[in-house]
């Protein structure tokens, strides 16, 4: 596959079945080694998603771990958890850094600390095995209506964590709270629309 317009190509969309247990699919997305692929998408700069996902090293068996719903759930737990150890500041002063890295740290380990779930008809599992069809959207095209809404959710998040980030910046506690609702917000729609997109890919396989 040649890239358009000079952008890296990122390659490989599969759908895999488990057969050992109850059966569970999930899709396998590489890109290129090169990091600025991470950042380009069908002309567009700034895939978070795809740079969030190098960030976190996250390959097939993290993944796999991840859908389980225990890590989604307590994943949901870490912004309001790494907004408290900033506004820390306020009582501990410079040592709030080590609070800091102790939600950082459960940030990484959380996608590798649970086994893979039994089956995949729990929402969130449902929710993260979507995700990584949005993820793959480069070589396997989702339906339009799916696109455009990710893309408001994506942004909507985005206004709220600049209105988060803010707050916190200010010790300012309406506008902290005003931009953690708005971005969890954004996310937990984020995810029920990978529910439907999963869904939809089981229905009817993308191209």
């Amino acid at each position: 596959m040649r890239d358009q317009g000079g952008l890296l190509p990122i390659v490989g969309i599969k759908v895999r079945a488990l057969l050992a247990g109850p059966k569970l699919e999930y899709t396998e997305c590489s890109v290129s080694d090169d990091w600025e692929a991470d950042f380009h998408l069908k002309g567009k700069f700034m895939d978070i998603g795809r740079f969030s996902e190098r960030m976190m090293g996250m390959d097939d068996a993290t993944w796999m771990r991840h859908s389980n719903p225990l890590s989604g759930w307590s994943r949901v737990s870490i912004l309001p958890l790494l907004s408290l150890a900033i506004w820390s500041r306020i009582w501990l002063g410079w040592h709030c850094i080590w609070v800091i890295a102790v939600v950082v740290i459960w940030t990484w380990m959380n996608p590798r600390v649970f086994g893979p779930p039994k089956s995949n008809d729990a929402w969130m599992t449902q929710g993260v095995l979507g995700e990584r069809i949005w993820l793959a959207r480069a070589s396997h095209a989702i339906p339009y209506h799916h696109e455009r809404v990710t893309r408001s959710l994506n942004f909507t998040a985005g206004l709220g964590a600049v209105v988060l980030a803010l707050g916190l910046w200010k010790l300012d506690g309406g506008m902290t709270l005003a931009g953690l609702v708005t971005t969890m917000g954004a996310k937990l729609w984020f995810l029920d629309r990978m529910v439907w997109l999963k869904t939809d890919a089981d229905r009817e396989p993308l191209d």
